[in-house]
Parts: C-alpha cells; structure tokens; sequence
C-alpha cells in the first residue's frame, strides 16, 4: 500500500467515525446547568447510549432523584418510530390531551411538559430534526417548570 493510499484509507475511517459518531449528551449539559435546572446540586453526568438510539447524560441526587438530558436525531427516529420528526411531531401534538401533558409554546418545533402523577416531569422539544428530553425525578424545585423551560432553551443552541 503506498503513503497516499494509507494516507486516504486513515482519513476516510477518521472522517466516517467523526461524522457518525452523536455528540456526548454530557458535553452538551454543563453540571452547574443541569443543578440549576433541578433546584439542587447533582451529582456529575454519567454518559449513556440509549437503546433506541441517541445519547443521554443522567445527573444523580441523593437517593433515587436525578436529571436527565437525552435527544434522538432523525435517523434514529426513522429507525425506531418509524416516523421523521414532522411524524413525531404530529404524535405528539395528538399526545397532548391528558390534564398532565401541556404544550408550551415557542420552544422549538413543538414542546410538552409533562407530569407523570407521581414524581416525574418530563420537557420534551422537537428542534431541528431531533427530539431532546429534560427527565426530572424526585425534584423539589418550586420552580422546576420554569428551570426546564430555561435549561431547554440554553441547550437547544448547540444542536
């Protein structure tokens, strides 16, 4: 093999796995961040692929309490809704109905937040082709809603 021909094969291997790797959930989430959103400090991130494909980075309290930031790109929505994002967005404005689940307006494509009835309230935004989750559990943050609201605002700009 010559220079040129290793030289091409190492950029091309090097160009195919940055491109297709998904950006760290926890590189796009500071800690301080993800506290404030809570209403408490977190622990730092621990760094996960998710099942269905997509990235997330989950911030723990004291206990079972934690933080989680994830997203999902097109691709991965394909692959697992078998939808694209206009799709999912159309499934999740007709999810919106429940006394728990409100759209919030002007956050992105399309935002719910919802409140699972027990201890979970979940932000979900539909922006530029990917679906981003804020998953709280056992926050007691007064003003949670509003701190989700913020922190998805924030982290919207780097996708």
């Amino acid at each position: 093999m010559t220079r040129f021909s290793l030289a091409l094969a190492v950029l091309l291997f090097s160009a195919h796995h940055a491109i297709a790797a998904p950006p760290a959930a926890c590189g796009l989430m500071a800690i301080e961040t993800a506290s404030q959103a809570y209403g408490s400090t977190l622990k730092a991130g621990v760094e996960q692929a998710l099942p269905m494909g997509g990235q997330q980075c989950t911030f723990y309290h004291e206990g079972q309490g934690r933080l989680e930031f994830s997203f999902i790109d097109e691709v991965q929505l394909q692959n697992t809704f078998r939808t694209n994002s206009s799709g999912f967005l159309k499934m999740m404005q007709q999810s919106v109905t429940g006394k728990n689940i409100e759209a919030i307006p002007s956050l992105g494509d399309f935002s719910s937040y919802a409140f699972n009835g027990i201890d979970t309230y979940t932000l979900t935004t539909i922006y530029h082709g990917k679906v981003i989750y804020l998953n709280s559990v056992l926050s007691k943050n007064p003003g949670l809603k509003a701190s989700l609201v913020q922190t998805m605002r924030q982290t919207m700009q780097k996708f």
